[in-house]
C-alpha cells in the first residue's frame, strides 16, 4: 500500500474530492485523542468537535500553505 504525503493527498482531493476521506481517516482518531485530553468531552461532543473540524479543513483547503505542517 502507497503511503501518500498529506500535501498529495490534499492535491488529490481539490482534483477529486473524495480523496479527503483518506485525510479524515489519517487524522481522525489522533485528534479524538487530542480533544479528550484537553477537555472533558463526551463521545458524542468530541466527534461534533471533529466534524465541525474536518468541514472546516475542506472549506478552506485551497488556502493551505504547504510551507506549514498540516498536521499542525
Amino acid at each position: 500500500m502507497i503511503m501518500y504525503s498529506d500535501l498529495e493527498i490534499i492535491q488529490k482531493a481539490l482534483q477529486e474530492p473524495e480523496h479527503f476521506k483518506e485525510l479524515v481517516l489519517r487524522y481522525e482518531n489522533p485528534l479524538l485523542f487530542f480533544i479528550k485530553r484537553i477537555g472533558q468531552f463526551s463521545e458524542e461532543d468530541a466527534q461534533d468537535i471533529i466534524q465541525e473540524t474536518f468541514i472546516t479543513v475542506w472549506k478552506y483547503l485551497r488556502g493551505y500553505n504547504p510551507k506549514y505542517s498540516f498536521k499542525a
